[in-house]
């Protein structure tokens, strides 16, 4: 951000709300998917990211807080969600095994991302070509999401 002229304080201020508001996606997210049993809903936390993104990138000093904070909530949220969306396209069945892979492969982007888009920073000298890619990345993340079918097993029943 101090590459684009933005304060340390605005940075510093982005970063803490990131971080604040990153526990209430979980919690949103598992409060919405209680309620509603749509998989269209998890479109709202894959959406989340590129809107955030979109606004680091396109409105200035001002989408940053919002949308550091809007990243730290889907960031959160996405894997908060996985292991109701595991359990509902997947079922209980091997579930543990299932979400082994699938933490690993959401811990391996969490590490890699970071330092793939600052190895891609030192090369090209700066920030839009690789928060770009990640923007693309999104959004082909929200078009997959958008084409989720039918939950395979639904809620189990309440005792």
């Amino acid at each position: 951000m101090g590459e684009r002229g933005v304060s340390k304080d605005t940075a510093t201020l982005g970063l803490s709300l990131y971080s604040l508001v990153g526990p209430l996606g979980p919690l949103i997210g598992g409060i919405l998917v209680d309620r509603i049993q749509s998989p269209k809903l998890i479109c709202t936390f894959f959406a989340a990211p590129a809107v955030g993104i979109g606004l680091l990138s396109y409105a200035g000093t001002q989408g940053i807080v919002p949308g550091m904070m809007l990243l730290g909530l889907a960031f959160c949220s996405i894997n908060g969600l996985a292991p109701y969306l595991v359990s509902r396209y997947f079922g209980m069945k091997s579930i543990s095994e299932i979400l082994g892979v699938t933490f690993a492969a959401l811990t391996i982007g969490m590490g890699l991302g970071p330092v793939l888009v600052g190895a891609w920073h030192d090369h090209s000298g700066g920030y839009s070509q690789p928060v770009a890619i990640a923007g693309i990345v999104v959004v082909l993340a929200l078009i997959g999401a958008v084409s989720f079918p039918s939950y395979r097993f639904g809620a189990p029943p309440v005792r």
